[in-house]
């Protein structure tokens, strides 16, 4: 169970509970409270989180956070949003890439002062090598079988250079420049 991610004892015990009787829509409906308040939430930046906690641990805590190819990011997270006919997707899926600020960059989430400062990358390429490594590195145990939540928003697996266009990929690259260098990851 979660814990030690509010300041306020009672939000806490409220989301526990909820979490015990599977209340998911109060769970929702705290979580969106819980990034209102401040408090650690979901896709939080790490310049948030360092401002959060206290300075010894952030100093001595392993960081680790997963990534994915920009590609299937933004086609994920369009396939996620969308709600349409399956002929409209192409150019909600324009909409998404081309987005001014696009939730799919990760690279200001997991930076202080423009800087990456995950010790442990969970790449979605390597998942189940990565994940081995870093619980064998906390001495935790390894999962026996992943969890695979929200497959059903996308069931079209094409690989997503095969499903962004010339111009999207160019747009991606550029969102995410600094994602393909750090990753090595061929446009």
């Amino acid at each position: 169970m979660p814990r030690n991610f509010s300041r306020d004892a009672g939000f806490e015990a409220r989301y526990l509970h909820a979490i015990r009787v599977s209340d998911k829509s109060t769970i929702r409906a705290l979580l969106r409270g819980q990034t209102l308040l401040e408090g650690c939430h979901a896709h939080m930046p790490a310049t948030a989180v360092k401002e959060w906690v206290d300075p010894a641990f952030w100093e001595s805590a392993v960081k680790i956070a997963p990534e994915r190819h920009p590609y299937e990011k933004a086609v994920s997270l369009a396939y996620f949003y969308f709600r349409g006919s399956p002929d409209a997707f192409p150019a909600f899926l324009d909409e998404t890439v081309v987005g001014r600020h696009p939730e799919y960059v990760g690279y200001p989430v997991y930076t202080v002062d423009g800087e990456p400062v995950i010790d442990e990358w969970i790449l979605y390429d390597s998942l189940e090598r990565d994940l081995a490594r870093i619980t064998t590195r906390l001495g935790l145990p390894t999962p026996v079988e992943l969890t695979r939540a929200r497959s059903e928003e996308r069931t079209d697996r094409t690989p997503a250079a095969e499903v962004l266009t010339r111009e999207q990929k160019r747009i991606v690259r550029r969102h995410c420049a600094p994602e393909f260098e750090l990753f090595g990851w061929e446009p």
